[in-house]
């Protein structure tokens, strides 16, 4: 996946290298467009040619001479065939770290306009401290300034006591740092949506009709970050933000008081 991504990355810039010498190339190039199709294409022409050494399971892993590598190429095929299953069904696991993820979605908003809106459970700080430390605000920060990105957040927390912890207030001024759109959506409102509903960020993409979901640990490293492509993905996570905007409340004057004026952006 990382591998296809630099490629498409790779053709978006070579396509504004011979615009700068040839003039406006026609049509917008963007990631999730058939231009940017010739570079899985081309990798997978040459996918094709070397798995015929490895089609075979079975053959692979009986030729291979220490048991620890039979069973690692059983697992690999395994995980492999898990890959491929949730991406014929829309899920395209995204197997990036942070650094790779947020580095996709800095590229995506580099070309065409695009609306993001997100739900979102409070980041654990080490999370943050992560996010700060790999500056990745400064790269949407043109973008926001151009009017071509614009985020909208949802954020949930407890209860309204809660917005006298440290952690929580740090944790809605850095979404505050992001966008002055932040929302608030109490747990008590939660009645029409379930907590496996609300126990992942989801990032809802707009102009492309896509959607991302991820988890965070402790440790601030991503969890099981997924692509959502299908119309019926994009359908249903809307429904969930809508729930969510429609029962949450403005992020409190005295919380917003301290990032004014600090506007930056990131997904």
């Amino acid at each position: 996946m990382e591998r296809l991504i630099k490629r498409g990355i790779l053709i978006l810039r070579v396509k504004e290298s011979l615009e700068k010498r040839l003039g406006k190339i026609p049509g917008a190039v963007v990631i999730d467009q058939p231009q940017v199709a010739l570079a899985w294409q081309l990798e997978a022409k040459r996918l094709d040619s070397e798995f015929t050494a490895y089609s075979s399971p079975l053959k692979v892993a009986t030729r291979l001479s220490k048991s620890p590598q039979s069973e690692a190429a059983v697992l690999a095929y395994e995980r492999l065939l898990d890959d491929l299953r949730e991406i014929e069904q829309g899920r395209i696991p995204l197997h990036l770290d942070v650094n790779g993820y947020f580095s996709y979605f800095r590229e995506l908003m580099d070309h065409g306009t695009e609306t993001a809106r997100l739900v979102a459970r409070l980041l654990p700080i080490r999370a943050i401290e992560k996010i700060k430390k790999l500056r990745f605000f400064s790269r949407f920060e043109k973008a926001i300034r151009d009017k071509t990105l614009d985020i909208e957040y949802v954020v949930c927390i407890p209860n309204p006591a809660s917005l006298k912890e440290a952690d929580v207030v740090e944790g809605l001024r850095f979404y505050l740092e992001i966008t002055p759109r932040v929302f608030i959506l109490y747990e008590k409102e939660y009645a029409s949506l379930s907590l496996h509903e609300l126990s992942q960020t989801i990032l809802l993409l707009q102009r492309r009709e896509w959607v991302f979901r991820h988890g965070w640990d402790n440790d601030g490293n991503l969890v099981n970050p997924v692509q959502y492509v299908l119309p019926r993905h994009y359908k249903h996570y809307m429904g969930i933000w809508e729930k969510a905007r429609n029962q949450s409340v403005s992020c409190p004057a005295e919380i917003r008081g301290a990032t004014t004026g600090k506007t930056t952006a990131t997904p």
